[in-house]
């Protein structure tokens, strides 16, 4: 399992923002993760788990994006949940 921290810090680095997180891995058929994207909201944390499928390759890598989300993208009839 990998935590990832609640949210990264906005530029100014007094203010919070939503984020939308995304786990990206180097292959798919060697590595399955599980709910690889969330919404990240004031005090949440996500947990992200991962499990070797196949042979590992010792370039196997994991990528976390973070992107800046507006309020329409947190609505109950949004396509983020």
């Amino acid at each position: 399992m990998c935590p990832l921290p609640t949210r990264p810090p906005s530029a100014s680095g007094s203010t919070w923002l939503d984020v939308c997180q995304m786990v990206k891995c180097t292959s798919n058929a060697r590595i399955e993760i599980d709910d690889c994207a969330d919404i990240l909201l004031p005090g949440n944390e996500v947990q992200v788990t991962f499990r070797k499928k196949g042979d590992s390759c010792g370039n196997d890598e994991l990528m976390v994006v973070y992107c800046l989300v507006g309020k329409q993208w947190l609505a109950e009839t949004s396509s983020a949940f």
